[in-house]
């Protein structure tokens, strides 16, 4: 895989990540978030690890997401602050410290193993292996 398709693939990723710590933050809001959006949520994490279909295909279905998402976000106090996430997301602006502060992340980055892979400057770890990478990321 080209480094520049890697890099597309962890960009998507991590926004999956931060649209999933948005849907935890809405639903623990109490506000009524659509089965669906969490359904669309887990067809896109299967596209980015599997690789099963284009990465483009995931991130068309981020795009609906999202804005389901913001529609629900509206009521949150913080929305400028998830839009500017997002949005720093898309651009590959964010840095390791500030995904690591995204409410929810810690608990989502714990369940789901492959953003580990998706997160700004990510130091490869002396003894992890090729294959595991390849696994979380759906590298051929």
């Amino acid at each position: 895989m080209s480094s520049e398709k890697l890099e597309v693939l962890k960009r998507t990723g991590l926004r999956w990540g931060i649209l999933k710590c948005l849907h935890e933050a809405i639903c623990n809001a109490r506000l009524d978030v659509p089965g669906f959006i969490n359904r669309d949520l887990e067809v896109a994490r299967s596209i980015i690890e599997t690789g099963c279909r284009k990465v483009e295909d995931a991130d068309s279905l981020l795009d609906w997401v999202e804005s389901k998402l913001m529609e629900k976000a509206i009521s949150l106090n913080n929305i400028d602050y998830w839009e500017d996430l997002l949005k720093r997301a898309r651009k590959d602006k964010l840095t390791l410290k500030e995904v690591l502060n995204v409410p929810f992340m810690k608990q989502v980055s714990q369940k789901y193993d492959f953003l580990s892979y998706c997160m700004p400057e990510y130091a490869k770890p002396a003894r992890e292996n090729k294959f595991k990478k390849e696994k979380a990321l759906a590298i051929p």
